[in-house]
């Protein structure tokens, strides 16, 4: 995900996009005053804040809807509902459609930590592809905000 999301800014026409975007994410991050102490924020945000959604999302969301609905509506659901969050940060930044796109994404990557966790009963393999996908995209917002 983290090499996806990397490329995708590299090389697509994403990467412009956002950076269109840089006063608006620049302004954000100096509003929570988090631009002195970005990487720390990123830190705590990567290691913190992905345990904590993998934990609600995948463990207690998913874990529980599965043993209600078929698994295939337990992905769909759990992912969902796992976006629907990002849909609303990312509303923040960009035009709808980017918005749209961006958090389908988040939806996708939701399923495969469903799956991920689906198939080895457990979040710590989910914890650590989340800590890498928000790695990435802080890794694109350092760059955004900095350069």
């Amino acid at each position: 995900m983290a090499l996806v999301i990397l490329a995708g800014f590299q090389f697509t026409d994403l990467g412009g996009i956002v950076y269109q975007n840089s006063d608006v994410i620049r302004s954000k991050a100096k509003d929570m005053k988090i631009i002195n102490h970005f990487l720390m924020f990123s830190l705590l945000i990567c290691l913190g804040h992905s345990l904590l959604e993998e934990y609600y999302w995948r463990w207690y969301v998913y874990g529980r809807l599965r043993k209600l609905v078929r698994p295939p509506v337990a992905y769909f659901g759990a992912s969902l509902a796992f976006a629907g969050h990002h849909y609303i940060i990312l509303g923040a930044f960009f035009s709808t459609g980017l918005t749209a796109a961006l958090g389908t994404c988040v939806a996708l990557g939701g399923g495969l930590w469903c799956w991920l966790f689906q198939r080895h009963n457990s979040i710590v393999g989910c914890w650590i592809s989340h800590m890498m996908a928000d790695g990435a995209i802080f890794y694109v917002g350092y760059q955004v905000i900095y350069s």
